[in-house]
């Protein structure tokens, strides 16, 4: 009997002793910061896009840190100081695929700015309410040549994380719907059923053959 207590006590002891370490285990303490960027402009997405892949430098047998993208364009990590490589999962980005991986040094917080060529742009974006009807109004730039677009939807949500996924309302356009990419391109959407005063809107382009959309800011319409 007592050699099973003197087992037990010794068991609980490395226990609380494995609990302490993790106690005082050092939590990072820096930042990193970031966009993802189109002419100087943050490039919108669906929320939580999951496309940066982190790797420590001495560590690349372990699992590499996934970093979420925001609906914004933006992202945002605690880090160890170190050595580091991004690199981007081909095809889950809106945008040509960036095969080079980017180096950095971290050593406190620190601000990194991607740019990327999303296959179309959209941008000019307009909103107005006429009624029981809010209508969008935008240009469509295309940036990379021989890409189609698949469709272009109008989002609303309820709050500000609006996307394909997460959405009240949408209405959608298809490419015969889109005769002339240089014309300004309009939505109506019927918002009489919507017994809030206010909606958060939208627009997003779906790149054939590619899987994501890239979108416009979110912005807050009061009805």
């Amino acid at each position: 009997m007592k050699k099973v207590s003197y087992i037990i006590l010794m068991i609980t002891g490395v226990l609380l002793a494995t609990s302490c370490e993790y106690d005082n285990y050092e939590e990072p303490s820096s930042v990193l910061e970031g966009r993802f960027v189109y002419n100087d402009q943050e490039v919108g997405v669906k929320s939580d896009l999951d496309v940066i892949r982190l790797y420590e430098e001495g560590w690349q047998k372990f699992t590499p840190i996934t970093v979420s993208v925001k609906h914004d364009g933006t992202f945002r990590a605690s880090l160890f100081d170190g050595d580091y490589k991004m690199a981007l999962v081909a095809g889950n980005g809106p945008w040509q695929n960036i095969s080079d991986t980017i180096e950095f040094q971290f050593n406190g917080s620190k601000v990194l700015d991607i740019p990327v060529e999303p296959f179309f742009w959209p941008n000019n974006e307009d909103y107005q309410i006429n009624g029981t009807t809010l209508s969008a109004s935008f240009d469509i730039d295309q940036v990379v040549e021989g890409k189609e677009i698949e469709f272009v939807s109008f989002y609303v949500g309820n709050t500000a994380l609006v996307d394909n996924l997460y959405n009240a309302k949408n209405v959608r356009l298809q490419p015969a719907d889109i005769p002339d990419l240089d014309e300004r391109l309009s939505i109506d959407m019927d918002i009489s059923d919507i017994d809030q005063n206010f909606v958060y809107a939208r627009i997003g382009i779906k790149t054939r053959g590619n899987h994501e959309l890239v979108f416009t800011q979110t912005q807050k319409i009061d009805l």
